[in-house]
């Protein structure tokens, strides 16, 4: 029977693109067929994502990151994402770090790896991705028993990377999209539903289609309405089970808000390579 590795920890971890930078080596430490992994490039080069599974409505509006992510593109710079309500988290590697996350994750041996596809699951698990832009290798509820070695190493080691990406990160100030559903609310606790503190009226950010898209919403313009909606997200973070969090406002008008940071074009590129 496949066994997630570190069960009892969310079985969604992680997501995006790693790049490294070296000098020279084997051909797991950053360096592949002469080429640097952090090769001063815009792209993601070296990408993981854990996505699906059980979800809910608004999945693909906040699923973006998948339930977690990381990225990072040639240049060394480092985008990472956890909980929607947690946000992005954003840095740039040194070339030590950059070459053993590079080792760890196996990215020279990716293409070769990619060979080889798990193919068993659990019954509405998630999958997880490594890739380095054009090859994917994938586990689902844990890896196969026939997979290489290599590419059970890089998902043992991918959790770790993750973490130290989180804490290494400094929060991301770029752009943030957020979509709202009008909600009464009713059974939450009042301590639960947040005063709404944007200039932005929720309404002008109400889902209008039948179901949440990836562009539901608005992108958020102003950067008093940003620092707003940020801090809301942070204040919901100890209060709230799912991926938004509910606010009223002044008239008694209480919705449910789903913001979203928005990462540049490249990362999110980075990631929708399976």
């Amino acid at each position: 029977m496949k066994r997630w590795p570190g069960s009892g920890r969310r079985s969604s971890l992680i997501v995006l693109a790693l790049a490294a930078s070296c000098t020279g080596g084997s051909a797991d430490d950053g360096v592949a067929g002469g080429q640097l992994l952090c090769d001063g490039s815009a792209g993601a080069r070296l990408t993981f994502l854990v996505e699906g599974g059980q979800v809910d409505e608004a999945y693909a509006f906040h699923g973006v990151y998948g339930h977690a992510a990381f990225a990072i593109d040639g240049q060394c710079r480092y985008w990472v994402a956890e909980s929607p309500l947690v946000g992005l988290r954003t840095g740039t590697l040194g070339a030590e770090m950059a070459a053993d996350i590079a080792g760890k994750l196996h990215w020279a041996s990716l293409a070769a790896l990619s060979a080889h596809r798990d193919v068993q699951s659990c019954p509405d698990a998630g999958e997880s991705l490594i890739g380095d832009g054009a090859h994917v290798i994938n586990c689902s509820c844990g890896c196969d028993d026939q997979l290489p070695a290599a590419t059970k190493e890089a998902f043992a080691n991918v959790d770790g990377v993750y973490r130290s990406l989180m804490a290494m990160g400094g929060a991301y100030d770029g752009p943030i999209r957020a979509v709202t559903v009008r909600d009464d609310a009713s059974g939450l606790p009042a301590g639960r539903i947040l005063d709404w503190s944007l200039a932005l009226s929720p309404t002008e950010l109400q889902l209008v289609s039948p179901s949440f898209q990836r562009d539901s919403g608005k992108l958020i313009e102003a950067a008093s309405d940003r620092t707003e909606l940020r801090k809301l997200r942070t204040m919901a973070l100890p209060l709230q089970t799912g991926a938004g969090f509910f606010a009223r406002t002044s008239d008694g008008s209480t919705f449910h808000v789903y913001a979203r940071d928005e990462a540049p074009a490249h990362v999110v590129a980075g990631l929708a390579v399976h």
